[in-house]
Order: C-alpha cells, then structure tokens, then sequence
C-alpha cells in the first residue's frame, strides 16, 4: 500500500496531468542530470509549439484546445524510443531531449512525429 501510493505521488510530481508527458519541472532535472552525466555524448534539444492554438482555443473551446494538446503529445510518445525524452514546457509547447542521437536520426523521429500528427491529429 505506501509502495503504491509513493509511486503515485512521484508520478504526479514528474507527469503533465493533461497530457501524459513530463513535466517543466520534472524535464528541467532530467536534463540537469543527462548534462552531468559521462555516457552522454550528445544531448539533442527539440522545442515546438502549436501553431495559432490561441485563435483555436477562443474558436473551439478549452476543450477541443485540450484534445489538440493530448494529440501532438501523443504523437511525440509514441514515436520515440527510449533516447527520447519528451515533456510539455508549458501552454502550447513541447520539448524533447534526445540522447546520444545523430542528426539524422532526430530528423527522422520529427518526420515520423509529422506525419502521425497529420494522419491523426484531431480535427472538428
């Protein structure tokens, strides 16, 4: 029982409660750490945001705001591995570390992430 409740108050310390990915906070540590630590060779940073969200929100609502949100979120998730760290910075925007990743390898995951979204992306 405390095992089980420890491990939810850590993953509400760390989890965006929207969307699913860590968190600002959270992210921030990570990359602290990531930076400190001697098997990392290369850190690669992503940041990306959602286009005209504002406009959108005010058009459709808070709602269908939270659905585009937990769409681009899910679309960084499920086309990562495990040297692929993604959080929402905050609002509309998202970052990602990558780890030990050539260039085009990251280039590749934000292909894969751009065409998931575009497949899939939620639209009224």
């Amino acid at each position: 029982m405390y095992y089980e409740r420890k491990q939810v108050l850590e993953s509400k310390v760390k989890i965006d409660g929207l969307t699913g990915l860590f968190n600002r906070s959270y992210f921030i540590n990570l990359i602290n750490s990531l930076h400190h630590n001697h098997n990392v060779e290369k850190l690669g940073i992503i940041l990306l945001d959602v286009d005209y969200f504002k406009q959108y929100n005010d058009c459709y609502g808070h709602t269908q705001g939270d659905k585009v949100l937990q769409s681009v979120a899910r679309c960084l998730d499920i086309n990562s591995d495990s040297r692929i760290f993604a959080a929402r910075y905050g609002g509309d925007e998202f970052i990602c570390v990558c780890v030990n990743m050539s260039d085009h390898e990251i280039e590749y995951y934000l292909g894969k992430v751009k065409e998931e979204f575009k497949q899939h992306a939620y639209r009224t």
